[in-house]
């Protein structure tokens, strides 16, 4: 008899402070815009479109930027393209930021311009051993394990076809966790010296294989030598390392996710995890400073071009963000990837969480 098996995911619910950035706004310049371009990052606000410069100096903005740097014009949400969203900086909190916003709208080469939420996550999971795992049970896991033939070398995440593969936009995934390394995404697009692998073991810890990293983007996704993952918390532009922050107060959440998702399962160490064999593509979208998700959609987006078929993304907000909804968009539409966001677990039981 054919068996249909569904792969359960845990998410872990996030919720995040009701308000925006004060010292940033997105804009989206209309798309008969010919004129106008970054040739580099402006620090002066300035763009080659003089009449877009003088809203900028109006609003004395500090810095205008790509907010997308990898979008280009297939990604596209309807009539709405990514890479025509631009993060205009403020230079420091401002008091007037919706007024800002409201001005830079009044421009007619402007579509639109929208505040930027604050994401942050404020609930971190602990669950260290099987047996204080106590959702599984609830959830049925070991029942819903039984539909594969384990002993048989079945693995849950793991077809005849391929490996599932699972973005977690987080505070970032210790990707070289003993109870993680064995599903911790590879990025073969990026394997420079056709090694037929990006991390190497060295001693006790694993590393980047240097022979990858050659500052050139292999598999012409947008993202140079993301080897494991990639990091968009760090600025817009983003680097290749998505490990959480070592210090500061940022928690490790996304670890904690990625175990919950899928923690290497029957290895005789640490957790289970409902996908035992998942490949996960760690994602840092946290700024190392206060563990704001700041760069939580491009985050998506990158989770999309990785490949990922799912995105898991355990934070929420109170603020609507055109911007983000469109990358969402973006990412089921254009890409495939389906986009699990946390059901909420803050504050009460009738607002969104």
């Amino acid at each position: 008899m054919k068996k249909f098996i569904s792969i359960l995911l845990i998410i872990t619910a996030l919720s995040a402070l009701p308000h925006y950035y004060e010292d940033r706004v997105l804009i989206y310049i209309n798309n008969d815009v010919i004129d106008f371009s970054l040739t580099e990052r402006s620090t002066n606000g300035l763009t080659s479109n003089s009449e877009i410069n003088n809203v900028l100096i109006q609003i004395n903005a500090a810095e205008i930027e790509l907010s997308l740097p990898s979008a280009n014009v297939f990604d596209v949400d309807g009539e709405i393209y990514l890479n025509r969203y631009y993060l205009v900086n403020l230079g420091g909190n401002r008091t007037d930021v919706e007024a800002v916003r409201l001005e830079l709208e009044k421009s007619e080469l402007i579509s639109h311009a929208e505040l930027v939420p604050i994401i942050i996550p404020d609930f971190n999971p602990n669950d260290t051993r099987f047996s204080q795992q106590w959702h599984l049970p609830i959830i049925q896991a070991p029942e819903v394990w039984d539909l594969w033939d384990i002993n048989g070398g079945q693995i849950p995440g793991i077809d005849s076809a391929r490996q599932i593969k699972v973005g977690i936009v987080d505070t970032g995934v210790e990707w070289d966790h003993p109870d993680l390394i064995g599903n911790i995404w590879q990025n073969l697009g990026e394997d420079a010296n056709n090694n037929g692998v990006t991390i190497i073991q060295l001693g006790s810890t694993w590393i980047f294989d240097s022979g990858d990293l050659n500052g050139i983007d292999d598999d012409s996704n947008g993202y140079i030598d993301d080897l494991v993952g990639w990091d968009t918390g760090v600025s817009t532009q983003g680097d290749n390392d998505p490990t959480p922050p070592s210090a500061g107060d940022v928690p490790d959440h996304g670890t904690n996710v990625s175990g919950c998702v899928s923690g290497v399962t029957n290895n005789a160490m640490g957790i289970a995890s409902v996908g035992w064999g998942i490949s996960i593509i760690p994602v840092k979208v946290a700024n190392d400073d206060d563990g704001s998700l700041t760069g939580s959609y491009s985050g998506i987006l990158y989770a999309a071009k990785a490949g990922a078929d799912v995105i898991n993304c355990s934070w929420g907000g109170y603020g609507y963000s055109g911007y983000g909804q469109s990358i969402i968009n973006v990412a089921y539409e254009t890409y495939g990837a389906i986009i699990v966001a946390a059901a909420g677990n803050g504050y009460n039981n009738e607002g969104p969480t």
